[in-house]
């Protein structure tokens, strides 16, 4: 029987396995629905949608360098210090074992990216002559990948439900993991110190804990459903906490004699700062999306 640990990752190992197979099926029929790569790439070009912001500027939302050292700080924190991350790799027998499972998660990482970015400049080709957002198609960005695969795949039975269970298996691999770790966490910090252990009810404590905690996930993401995008929730989340955990074992590793209150403080500080820059920033930054074009929609209405 399989529990724990193992549990979680052999869960993950076959939700990664959905994920890659509807990500690569979706983003190869779509060029196929275009008229091929080189289609796709020249349509793309065309409405410089490969266009490549090499400029040093912090007032862009989107260049370069700011996606580069963004994304390098939060992959870095979220493989490296991220609890259900870490679990995984100190379960591992050995450091090499430790060290090859990170390179496999480097190779599977980046293709799973690379075939997301594909799918996108597929969209992109297959909708640059009418937009469903600006049609009216679709209420909200969101919506734009379902919308997309019912337009490419829907023809073809059980290809739409493949996509489902990717969108699936990428929310439980996550969910799985994190609240796992979240009870594991709990209990031991701030539970274990105060009761008398024992393995029964560190078990039963914990297998509460995460049921609590996906009751919430539930009722969070009915709220969730109403905002605009997701995407831009998550990452304005991630910008107040990535930073600050980063900081934080940068300076234990790089500064050995800083004692935990300093470091306490200064994470909190972090947090307090970036608090008010992403609040303050609401409705004053305005990122303008490239034109698109409806010229080619059908009309559905003619009164």
């Amino acid at each position: 029987m399989f529990g724990g640990i193992k549990a979680v990752v052999w869960t993950d190992v076959v939700q990664a396995a959905i994920m890659v197979m509807s990500v690569t099926l979706v983003g190869v029929l779509g060029a196929i629905k275009v008229g091929g790569v080189t289609e796709v790439f020249r349509i793309a070009g065309e409405g410089q949608r490969l266009n490549v912001n090499l400029e040093f500027d912090a007032t862009t939302r989107s260049t370069f360098w700011n996606n580069f050292i963004s994304s390098t700080i939060m992959w870095t924190s979220y493989v490296g210090l991220n609890q259900s991350c870490v679990q995984r790799i100190v379960s591992l027998p050995s450091l090499k074992h430790a060290r090859r499972s990170l390179i496999i998660f480097g190779f599977g990482f980046v293709m799973i990216m690379f075939f997301n970015c594909f799918t996108g400049i597929v969209m992109y080709a297959r909708y640059h002559d009418c937009d469903p957002l600006e049609a009216g198609f679709v209420s909200k960005a969101d919506k734009l990948m379902p919308f997309f695969v019912q337009d490419v795949v829907g023809h073809l039975k059980g290809m739409p439900g493949v996509f489902i269970s990717c969108v699936f298996s990428a929310a439980l691999s996550t969910m799985s993991a994190g609240m796992n770790s979240l009870a594991g966490i709990v209990y031991f910090d701030y539970i274990k110190p105060h009761i008398k252990h024992t393995e029964r009810r560190a078990n039963l404590t914990m297998k509460t804990l995460v049921l609590l905690t996906g009751l919430y996930c539930i009722l969070a993401g009915t709220v969730v459903e109403k905002f605009s995008s997701i995407l831009q929730i998550v990452y304005s989340i991630g910008g107040v906490t990535f930073g600050s955990v980063f900081g934080v074992f940068l300076l234990g590793m790089l500064v050995p004699k800083a004692h935990g209150r300093a470091a306490f403080w200064a994470a909190i500080s972090s947090m307090l700062v970036m608090v008010y820059i992403v609040g303050a920033s609401q409705g004053r930054n305005h990122y303008e999306t490239l034109p698109s074009s409806v010229e080619s929609c059908p009309v559905l209405n003619m009164t």
